[in-house]
């Protein structure tokens, strides 16, 4: 149906009060009307995010139709909320899309300073097993973050724990793991 795939494209309304009334170029359009039964068609098309989405058809399959202007506006009117109520959906969706996107990356990054956060405990264990004083590891927290020199993005958006943090942490993992002071001997 090429004739009307055309008009759709263009987001033009057609009346048509008879299929006598369809141009001669739209040949393959009148037989499909005329095997269908249909007398009479309007249709409008409806978009979606400004491009053609559809198609509203009316058919009067009894007799010749007169398409008053009231009735092809109100036509052009469910065209248009039906377009409008897709876009909702459209974007609705887009919304649902992302926000599962940044809901899995936060909670990889939840997951993340998690296990970077217990390899800090896990190192304090270790240091000192291995009879290292786990009090350097905050000296290495100030080398990172002398490192960094303030060029990391906001520790939210990170999937690291920032330096400082860090040191914090490893300080209130000694003072729970040792609350008497360290072993003696420890390098």
């Amino acid at each position: 149906v090429p004739w009307f795939a055309s008009l759709w494209r263009r987001g033009e309304t057609v009346a048509i009060r008879r299929l006598d009334d369809i141009p001669p170029e739209a040949s393959a359009e009148r037989e499909m009307a005329a095997n269908a039964g249909i007398r009479a068609v309007l249709f409008t098309s409806f978009s979606v995010a400004g491009g053609p989405a559809g198609v509203l058809v009316a058919n009067d399959l009894e007799e010749e139709a007169v398409w008053d202007e009231r009735t092809i506006q109100s036509i052009r009117l469910v065209g248009e909320l039906l377009g409008n109520a897709l876009e909702r959906q459209r974007v609705a969706e887009e919304i649902q899309n992302r926000e599962a996107r940044y809901r899995d990356q936060l909670e990889s990054q939840i997951a993340e300073r998690t296990a970077e956060l217990e390899a800090d405990r896990w190192g304090v264990e270790l240091m000192t097993m291995a009879g290292y004083n786990p009090n350097h590891m905050l000296e290495v927290m100030d080398i990172l973050k002398e490192a960094s020199s303030g060029g990391e993005p906001p520790e939210f958006l990170s999937s690291h724990p920032k330096p400082e943090n860090r040191k914090e942490y490893i300080a209130q993992v000694i003072d729970e793991t040792f609350p008497e002071g360290l072993p003696p001997g420890l390098k």
